[in-house]
């Protein structure tokens, strides 16, 4: 019998674990309002995952958006063992069979109240189905299209939660207010990877993005055709123009354009996704702020409760100091036991709740804000006071 073989992505670190396809199914869900996303996960992670693997695994995927998990694998036999091309199971052949109950308590929670009340994100990502289908202009060649997920990702490790948004989702959003409004979200910002055509209504609902003071990126390079009108469509341009202030004959592939409306921003980005987070940043009200370690987000508002799963991403714990864009008393749901317990500290400031918390690695929390009168607060173990 040959040795067995290590599998390298059976045992990335969390962050670099199923984010496009959750992401993608997750916007999917959100735009068109259907309630779960399921991840039937861990194919191939071997007899030897652990618990602690699969919990933080798992933490990765409900923060990216999954909110229905289903073990892959529970076979009568493993034919001596043999299956090498996926982990027999993680059920009662196992050692840790005995606490798998704890687990599956945390899983059943989760997935409750990850699956409650509505998604609240701030930017979307255009898909660029409609360039792909297209092909790349005549003696040119075709940008990279994935790019719109590369683009996602860099927000979202920034602490920037976004969906991916389909071109059928913006033509009917409605804009008011500096945001437009798909699938009961608000979006402020409204991102564009290289794309060579698109719909010209969809850089229409753009440009009424940016005049009600939303904000509007486009990255790598700008269109030139359109579905309406094919190649070099004028229409097209001017609206580009509106939009950026100047012809996108005159845009260079190695200078950022900036440009201020009232109340709203647009920017062009030839290249660089790392300056994103920060463009974006500069021009919306973020819904999360993190400092103090590097971690993931997802928020959703069930009635007058607001909901942030937060995973910290490292092994060991870090001292969490996020702003969120809610007003509320914080206090953690704990999803192993279905216990309430205090943050270590919070104080309210207008339109924030600034909270400080010790968060354990890997694993990720439920910080829950409920309707009530306390301006600050601390847990008497807390240690010092903000």
């Amino acid at each position: 019998m040959s040795p067995p073989v290590y599998d390298e992505a059976a045992h990335r670190p969390i962050e670099d674990r199923y984010y496009d396809d959750t992401k993608s199914a997750a916007s999917i869900a959100r735009l068109y309002k259907r309630p779960r996303v399921w991840s039937e996960a861990f194919h191939s992670s071997g007899w030897g995952r652990t618990t602690n693997q699969t919990l933080s695994w798992l933490s990765a995927n409900y923060a990216f958006g999954a909110n229905l998990y289903d073990e892959h694998g529970l076979y009568y036999s493993t034919r001596a063992s043999t299956w090498e091309h996926a982990a027999p199971d993680p059920h009662w052949r196992q050692p840790y069979w005995t606490y798998y109950q704890t687990l599956s308590d945390w899983v059943a929670r989760m997935s409750h109240i990850m699956s409650q009340g509505t998604h609240v994100v701030d930017v979307a990502v255009h898909y660029p189905v409609v360039s792909l289908l297209a092909g790349e202009p005549p003696g040119e060649e075709a940008p990279d299209y994935n790019v719109y997920m590369t683009l996602s990702r860099t927000l979202y490790d920034a602490g920037i939660d976004n969906d991916i948004a389909d071109d059928d989702s913006i033509l009917a959003a409605e804009v008011k207010g500096g945001r437009i409004v798909m699938g009961g979200n608000g979006y402020a910002a409204l991102v564009f990877g290289p794309e060579t055509t698109v719909r010209r209504s969809v850089v229409e609902k753009a440009r009424e993005l940016v005049a009600s003071g939303g904000t509007v990126i486009f990255f790598g390079r700008l269109p030139s055709a359109s579905t309406e009108a094919g190649r070099d469509d004028p229409k097209l341009a001017a609206l580009l123009e509106q939009i950026l202030g100047v012809s996108p004959d005159t845009v260079t592939p190695s200078r950022t354009l900036t440009r201020d409306h009232s109340g709203g921003f647009a920017a062009f980005v030839p290249k660089g996704p790392e300056a994103l987070p920060e463009l974006v940043s500069g021009h919306i009200q973020r819904d999360f702020i993190p400092d103090g370690g590097q971690v993931f987000v997802n928020h959703r508002r069930i009635g007058d409760v607001d909901v942030y799963l937060v995973q910290n991403t490292e092994e060991g714990p870090i001292d969490l100091d996020a702003r969120f864009r809610v007003q509320g008393e914080p206090e953690i749901w704990d999803a192993f036991t279905g216990a309430v317990r205090p943050v270590d500290r919070f104080e309210r400031a207008g339109d924030v709740t600034r909270v400080q918390h010790r968060l354990e690695g890997n694993c990720a929390e439920l910080f829950v804000f409920r309707p009530g009168e306390r301006q600050r607060g601390e847990s008497p173990a807390a240690g010092e006071s903000l």
